[in-house]
């Protein structure tokens, strides 16, 4: 990336002597920076690599996704595509075909959710939510993860981080776990018969906080999306921490602390749990 970040290239060097060579280019266009922060991930034999591009989804405008770049044909392929943000590409299980990444969901931006989509027709490349499954079987909501795969993709951990307590859970990527064969390759391909993860155990559940966290009197927060005068393109979302006994019927004035972050890739507004110094300061501020 060049020292103003409004170009971005991706070079590949080969082996002995390391002549390099410009595969990908991506321009801002003149308009803002170019978020190409990521490192590419090679397949086995180098030809080919998955990163994250923008992809117009119409007049949605364009969102980060999943991309297969052919270093021989010189041709990009999305995987993904949706009005929808893939944050990050966790790993490329090449045995199975499967590609693993954390995204936001359509109209969510502020969740995380572990996602697996197949990497070659003519699989059907429709993206399977992970976390989802986690959310929809407890009572407590489970909308901003972040995931840790093992090696052979087998495993992940999952850490729910919010917007209740966290927790972390072992889940296994197949149902039937024990159901592999191993080929003459060596290499380890899954023949499940149910493709649906399943968790195994309990890695932490975070009790003590859980505990203190009952104690203390929390904000109210509520996050919703608005339009600015003047501006008809972008839908803007806002999270507000009310006071613990508000009570929006009644007549009470109460001061208010404005945060704005404009970072490059930054994102103020999410579902994840956190009791902030901005949080803990208002408790501090006079209502006179």
């Amino acid at each position: 990336m060049n020292r103003a970040q409004n170009t971005s290239v991706i070079t590949t060097c080969a082996h002995p002597m390391y002549y390099c060579e410009a595969t990908h280019t991506e321009h801002s266009g003149g308009h803002g920076w170019v978020e190409l922060y990521d490192a590419p991930i090679f397949s086995e034999d180098g030809q080919s690599y998955l990163v994250r591009l923008p992809v117009r989804d119409g007049e949605e405008g364009e969102f980060k996704h999943v991309n297969l770049y052919s270093v021989r044909m010189r041709r990009v392929m999305p995987i993904t595509h949706g009005a929808f943000e893939v944050t990050d590409i966790l790993g490329w299980d090449q045995n199975n075909n499967y590609i693993y990444y954390m995204a936001t969901k359509e109209d969510e931006p502020g969740e995380r959710h572990l996602y697996r989509v197949a990497d070659a027709l003519p699989m059907l490349r429709i993206p399977e939510c992970l976390s989802c499954l986690e959310a929809d079987n407890t009572t407590d909501a489970c909308l901003y993860n972040k995931a840790h795969l093992s090696s052979d993709f087998a495993f992940f951990i999952l850490e729910c981080l919010g917007p209740d307590v966290p927790r972390t859970y072992l889940f296994s990527t197949w149902s039937n776990q024990g159901d592999h064969k191993v080929e003459e390759s060596g290499k380890r391909r899954s023949s499940a018969t149910s493709m649906v993860p399943r968790m195994i155990y309990t890695l932490d559940d975070y009790s003590e906080l859980r505990e203190r966290v009952e104690e203390m009197a929390m904000p109210q927060v509520k996050a919703f999306p608005v339009k600015l005068e003047g501006d008809d393109t972008y839908l803007y979302h806002v999270q507000l921490f009310l006071p613990p006994g508000l009570r929006e019927d009644e007549i009470t004035t109460y001061p208010m602390v404005v945060q704005t972050y404009a970072a490059p890739g930054a994102q103020a507004v999410t579902s994840k749990m956190r009791i902030s110094a901005l949080l803990q300061e208002g408790h501090h501020l006079r209502y006179d």
